[in-house]
């Protein structure tokens, strides 16, 4: 990759003049049958941005309680989009249509309608847990129906692509608008990529300007992100498997996502800041995601050896 980097055509982006941008954009959009795509710095950027062209400034989106577009984006579907957000009870990520038609508000006197739905897949706060394409499709027909944009956050949508063996553009023609991370399980340096009809991408850019997000010479990470594209999906299954691998050692503990689908695992301690650090000091590095919660993720840079060892210190590290 460090080659690719080295070697990448670079151009301005601003412009539409970097050779290597368009050829992720162009791959990337191809590979989910979506008409357009655009390459942004971060996936919460690249969700702002799409929510954002989905629906009108003052607009209303429904989002599950746990969404990351809402729990870590520190605010920005409100103080940079000027949108209203209300949230859904989902199980594992996935809402319940039925919940979601309920809490749909139509356009009327002292009324703010619903102009978006947000999806996630796979859904972070559930430990990587994967939304069933039939969820997503009967989500996908209740949006049209009523005429509001469906917006999916995809950051992991590879590793539901790969555990399921679904493919990319059955996702894709689910969706108005999309986001993908190449920067998490696919092991490029920077970057995320939006998608979406070519009207919705063009508008998008505007906007991804707006936020400061005009590349220059952005084809050294865009050659990094189309190397990251072509080789590095399959192998996510070989993260799952750690995954698996470690919530195995650790199966007297507490998990709350069992069972382990992708390449997250979450774990119930006493102490998540005392865990943390009897962890740290060995060289092993979890998450502190609650008081009483850590999470453990695998990636491509840890083999599955280490994995194991690291299993050791966490079930000695939450024993103590």
């Amino acid at each position: 990759m460090r080659e690719v980097l080295a070697a990448a055509p670079v151009g301005n982006d601003a412009y539409r003049e970097d050779e290597a941008v368009r050829s992720l954009e162009d791959r990337v959009a191809e590979l989910f049958g979506m008409d357009s795509a655009m390459f942004l710095p971060t996936g919460t950027m690249a969700n702002l941005v799409a929510v954002s062209v989905l629906c009108p400034r003052g607009g209303e989106v429904l989002a599950d309680q746990e969404s990351y577009v809402l729990a870590s984006g520190l605010g920005g579907l409100a103080t940079v989009a000027g949108l209203q957000s209300r949230t859904i009870h989902a199980v594992r990520g996935a809402l319940d249509a039925a919940a979601v038609r309920a809490a749909l508000r139509p356009a009327g006197w002292g009324v703010l309608p619903t102009s978006a739905l947000i999806v996630e897949n796979t859904h972070a706060r559930s430990g990587g847990a994967v939304v069933p394409l039939p969820v997503l499709a009967e989500l996908s027909l209740l949006a049209r129906e009523h005429g509001i944009g469906l917006h999916c956050d995809g950051a992991r949508i590879w590793h539901a692509a790969v555990a399921t063996g679904t493919s990319l553009k059955a996702y894709g023609a689910l969706f108005d608008t999309l986001t993908v991370s190449v920067s998490k399980g696919l092991g490029a340096p920077v970057g995320a990529l939006m998608l979406g009809d070519a009207e919705r991408v063009e508008r998008a850019r505007q906007v991804r300007k707006q936020l400061g997000g005009g590349w220059r010479g952005a084809g050294v990470l865009a050659a990094a992100a189309e190397f990251a594209v072509l080789n590095n999906v399959a192998r996510l299954r070989e993260d799952h498997d750690k995954a698996a691998a470690i919530a195995t050692r650790l199966g007297r503990q507490p998990m709350i996502n069992a069972p382990v689908e992708t390449n997250i695992v979450l774990v119930r301690v006493r102490d998540s800041v005392a865990v943390h650090r009897a962890c740290a000091r060995q060289g092993v590095g979890v998450f502190r995601l609650a008081p009483d919660l850590i999470r453990i993720v695998t990636h491509r840079d840890v083999s599955m050896e280490r994995c194991l060892e690291a299993a050791e210190v966490i079930a000695a590290a939450i024993a103590q």
